[in-house]
């Protein structure tokens, strides 16, 4: 406040001549301005890089998105390829116990007919004879 008055010797108050408020308005205003245009233009360069994180975050999130859903498909073909091998070896399985079973009625009834053929019936027959 001081610096806008002037007290000379009579006690009265007079503007200071060499003092030009109108150009300290305009160099206020332009300082206004330029502030605010730099922030302007900070602020822009934020948005941008902002934005540019944020593609790049939009861009990894899609990548995983895809790798988890490729992954989780690999799991199930290779579940049903395990199932698929399973089933397999379950029918080869049950062939091989149908084989196994065939054979050993088979050696059954092998073993029935030497034990019950007619010459052992007839040699167990003359030995109980004698």
């Amino acid at each position: 406040m001081s610096e806008l008055f002037n007290f000379n010797s009579h006690d009265s108050i007079s503007f200071l001549n060499d003092h030009d408020y109108r150009k300290d308005n305009t160099n206020d205003t332009a300082k206004i301005i330029g502030t605010y245009k730099n922030e302007k233009i900070k602020l822009l360069h934020e948005n941008k890089v902002l934005h540019d994180i944020n593609a790049t975050l939009e861009d990894r999130v899609k990548i995983l998105e895809d790798k988890l859903n490729k992954s989780i498909q690999d799991k199930k073909d290779t579940e049903i390829l395990l199932l698929n091998r399973i089933r397999s070896l379950q029918e080869q399985l049950r062939n091989v116990l149908a084989d196994s079973e065939e054979c050993v009625k088979e050696e059954i009834q092998e073993l029935f007919t030497e034990m019950f053929a007619p010459k052992k019936i007839r040699k167990i027959t003359l030995k109980w004879k004698n």
